[in-house]
């Protein structure tokens, strides 16, 4: 009997289910104020304030960084090191009029930089190029930091933004039998594999093959999210870009802690699209509050794309549900896609989760061997990589690290001229 293509098989079946999960949430509290960069010089332990000197950090230099709020009485402490989910073969596209057109950005890797803080539970991620921009989570306050006009990245805006409760998850009523259907699925996909064995032949195969496990990324803004964007400043594909770029080396430092995920595991944020218009094909859908409405075209539309997950970023649009995702749906061209619909600008509980179903987690309860719902796949506000999705993550990397997580597919092509 072929293990292999049994799994193969049942995970595919899987793939066939959508699980539609949510928040119902609270109106978001935001608020603008003034703040001050500050770096730690460690010969003396006082602060100073940034300069461009310390904004360029060299590769193996770490940076202890303070966000400065005198107006909220609050001080954010955090070590930055360089860190880029934007690479040299990274392209940025924007529709506008019918019409899709790549733009070449300045934006160099080497500019960004992220960590963690050194207090709590939370991250952070800045870029340096053309002014210093960045976010700082924690699961209950955000911070958007946007360097004042000028040549002191020293001096900033920080749009403070209040997390919404999460009061529970949403499960649309029409999908209780799919969702009956997946559990044994899954039931018996795990029951055919030990997690013990799984994780061995996964060390053995990394040292036959000595290369890291990425995931290529594609984001796409529909015409209500650019709109969104455009209404905090963001109204150009480059800001846009730099604030998506931000987002995600974020996500890649939670989904790159190699002592949780059991693997060295990279993202690489390879395509942002952002419709200032929409697309022919999903004008019909734009204001439909059934975000199966909106997935569906995305994911027909966009399967040529070589990225292994393509997410759509959508606002304004009713409904208690935040998220869609195919569980497992990976590498998986008609099924590696997801939407988001984001009620604040930095929240990522929504990306975290739903990339997080399409590396075939599922809520916790529903995860075994999870015991209680205290990370993002939960109903816990929190960043948490919980240590039980370790298991789901093995599984989905054994059979898509071959052709898909272990190949670089999304290349730039050579300008002429």
């Amino acid at each position: 009997m072929d293990t292999g293509r049994i799994l193969e098989s049942l995970l595919l079946l899987t793939l066939t289910v959508t699980l539609t999960v949510g928040y119902k949430l609270k109106d978001d509290t935001m608020r603008e104020v003034s703040g001050r960069m500050l770096v730690l010089e460690p010969e003396t332990g006082t602060h100073h304030r940034m300069t461009r000197r310390h904004v360029d950090l060299e590769d193996d230099l770490s940076r202890a960084v303070r966000l400065e709020l005198g107006s909220e009485g609050i001080n954010l402490d955090m070590t930055l090191t360089r860190r880029s989910v934007w690479t040299n073969e990274s392209r940025a596209f924007e529709y506008r009029d019918n019409k899709l057109e790549e733009v070449i950005l300045d934006l160099d890797p080497e500019c960004f930089m992220a960590g963690s803080l050194d207090s709590g539970e939370g991250s952070a991620s800045f870029i340096s190029c053309d002014g210093l921009s960045g976010i700082v989570q924690t699961p209950d306050v955000e911070y958007l930091v946007e360097q004042m006009p000028g040549d002191d990245p020293s001096e900033v805006k920080v749009t403070v933004v209040e997390q919404p409760h999460l009061d529970e998850w949403a499960l649309q009523d029409d999908e209780d039998d799919e969702l009956v259907a997946q559990e044994e699925e899954e039931r018996n996909y795990f029951n055919n594999m030990k997690y013990n064995s799984t994780l061995t032949s996964i060390k053995r195969e990394k040292r036959r093959a000595g290369a890291d496990v990425t995931a290529e990324i594609a984001v796409y803004a529909d015409k209500n999210y650019a709109n969104f964007l455009k209404s905090s400043g963001r109204n150009t594909l480059a800001k846009a870009t730099k604030f998506f770029a931000n987002k995600w080396n974020t996500i890649a430092r939670v989904y790159g802690d190699r002592s949780k995920v059991g693997v060295k595991f990279a993202i690489q944020l390879k395509h942002v699209e952002v419709w200032w218009t929409n697309p022919r094909y999903y004008r019909a859908v734009q204001s439909n509050n059934n975000l199966n409405k909106h997935l569906n075209p995305f994911c027909s539309n966009t399967r040529g794309s070589k990225a292994d997950h393509r997410m759509l970023y959508t606002a304004g649009v009713g409904g208690a549900v935040m998220g869609l995702a195919w569980v497992g749906g990976i590498c998986n061209p008609n099924r590696a896609c997801s939407i988001v619909k984001n009620k604040s600008l930095t929240n990522l509980m929504v990306e975290l989760h739903e990339f997080g179903h399409s590396l075939g987690f599922r809520h916790e309860p529903q995860m075994k061997p999870c015991s209680k719902p205290d990370g993002f796949m939960g109903w816990t506000r929190t960043h948490k990589f919980n240590d039980c999705y370790r298991r789901s993550f093995l599984q989905t990397y054994k059979l898509r690290s071959r052709n898909c997580l272990r190949q670089v597919n999304m290349h730039k092509k050579v300008l002429n001229g």
